[in-house]
């Protein structure tokens, strides 16, 4: 993934007894949680999406878009950084079933997605 975007589409079926809605939530958390800074989340929500009532059985699909910058963390400046080499693990859930996948952030050198208001 360098300095692109990735697609999804992810598959809900209702398997309750009762018709209902439901949200599908995206996480990311690095794939070697050994390298978790002290202090920072082991894992983000980058995105949801609702899913209007399905009757029981009924299926929808939903989109997820992933951009590189939903990966960046804030470097010693402040600045939100996207470093190539990275490697995460997306979860997509419905609070009951979880489907990963992993994504490999590539390219030369970290690249600031929005620099710090505070200055240098």
């Amino acid at each position: 993934m360098a300095g692109g975007t990735l697609h999804w589409k992810v598959r809900v079926t209702n398997k309750g007894p009762l018709p209902g809605a439901q949200r599908v939530l995206a996480f990311a958390r690095p794939r070697e949680i050994g390298k978790v800074v002290k202090g920072t989340p082991r894992q983000r929500l980058w995105a949801y999406q609702p899913v209007k009532n399905l009757a029981v059985g009924e299926s929808t699909t939903v989109d997820f878009t992933l951009r590189a910058a939903d990966l960046a963390t804030s470097d010693a400046k402040g600045d939100r950084v996207v470093t190539p080499g990275e490697e995460y693990v997306l979860a997509f859930s419905d609070g009951e079933k979880e489907v990963t996948t992993h994504v490999r952030l590539t390219g030369e050198a970290p690249v600031i997605v929005e620099a710090s208001v505070y200055g240098h």
